[in-house]
């Protein structure tokens, strides 16, 4: 047992990004995504969903969608978080545009979602663009 070393796996660094994300350090966040395919750990929808959240925090929204697209090109499904993540992140005609997808895609968005959405165009002031 002596001079093995144990490597984190997926669940730890899942929690890294998380925690990085609740801190604003949406940097961190993609460093420790960076490092992943370095040490052999495949991310999976919760490590991007994790990110997308993370870049959500900073003033980083367009790498929240770059994050967002790359799901599928990975051979992960994104799921509601992943998108309402993403909504979190982005301007209001982003956002909505993001829940036109969630459509197209067959994913129903939930209340999260819609908060989200409606948390956008408030800061946008576009309240009128909100979807009834």
């Amino acid at each position: 047992m002596r001079g093995q070393q144990l490597m984190p796996g997926v669940v730890a660094y899942n929690a890294a990004l998380s925690a990085c994300g609740r801190a604003g350090r949406w940097q961190q966040a993609l460093s420790i995504l960076a490092e992943m395919p370095k040490v052999k750990v495949d991310p999976d929808t919760v490590t991007l969903n994790a990110a997308i959240q993370a870049c959500g925090q900073g003033p980083c929204w367009e790498l929240a969608l770059a994050l967002l697209s790359e799901l599928r090109p990975r051979g992960l499904e994104a799921d509601v978080i992943s998108y309402s993540s993403a909504i979190s992140a982005c301007d209001w005609r982003w956002s909505l545009a993001l829940l036109d997808e969630m459509v197209l895609v067959q994913l129903e968005p939930n209340a999260v979602t819609y908060a989200a959405a409606v948390s956008a165009c408030g800061r946008g002031q576009c309240w009128q663009a909100t979807p009834c």
